[in-house]
């Protein structure tokens, strides 16, 4: 191959690992900003949630439960887990070991526009993933993100260009700065105009990574080989 393309460092890393030499280049995965007429305030109370593989022990979502279970909120704020398998017999199994408080299995989402705007906060737990296309998604609603560095997505939030309000990186698999991180964020956003500010400020880094900048950079390395 001319080259290859990752999506994060992280995935650059592991493709090195495993001895690629050619030339490699990171173009992240694209998104889709929606229309702000689409979109919803987030809820009065305090909704953190998760969307994907909730059984793969990559994706990180013990470590997700653990946190919830050690904050142990009495005021009604609720964890979401939503994916095909959240509702799964393992999953629940998962949920009774691991999980406390207020925890919904949210199953399958055919609109996942309406499963960001019934957010607060949205959480990318991952112990290793080569990037994690939620965590823009939800920059397009215009939720903030907790992303645990194990996603090639926290890249995002490291590279120096965004606002830092919009989204917080912590260690992989450190259940006690997860649950700072989550703590954090639920007490920021009791502050509703601090709240309506930095999700403005999480569509902007969104628009970044519209797939109309995301497709051009793309084309440029085609025209590159072209020479």
């Amino acid at each position: 191959a001319d080259v290859l393309i990752c999506p994060s460092e992280r995935s650059l890393y592991v493709m090195r690992g495993f001895g690629c030499e050619n030339r490699i280049a990171i173009i992240p995965h694209g998104v889709d900003v929606p229309e702000i007429s689409k979109l919803k305030p987030p809820p009065m109370r305090f909704v953190l949630g998760y969307l994907g593989s909730c059984a793969a022990p990559d994706k990180g979502v013990i470590y997700l439960l653990k946190a919830w279970k050690q904050l142990n909120y009495q005021d009604g704020s609720m964890l979401i887990l939503a994916g095909r398998d959240s509702t799964s017999p393992f999953v629940h199994q998962l949920v009774e070991r691991y999980g406390g408080g207020m925890i919904y299995l949210a199953g399958w989402q055919k609109k996942v526009g309406d499963f960001y705007n019934s957010l607060s906060v949205y959480c990318q737990p991952s112990s290793t993933e080569g990037f994690g296309c939620e965590v823009l998604e939800s920059l397009a609603h215009g939720r903030p993100v907790i992303c645990s560095e194990g996603a090639g997505a926290a890249d995002i939030f490291q590279d120096g260009s965004e606002p830092a309000r919009s989204g917080e990186v912590v260690p992989a698999r450190n259940v006690n700065a997860l649950a700072t991180a989550i703590d954090e964020g639920k007490q920021e956003l009791t502050d509703r105009e601090f709240g309506a500010m930095v999700s403005q400020e999480c569509r902007d880094v969104a628009e970044l990574y519209c797939w109309k900048n995301i497709r051009q950079r793309y084309v440029k390395i085609w025209k590159e080989l072209q020479i």
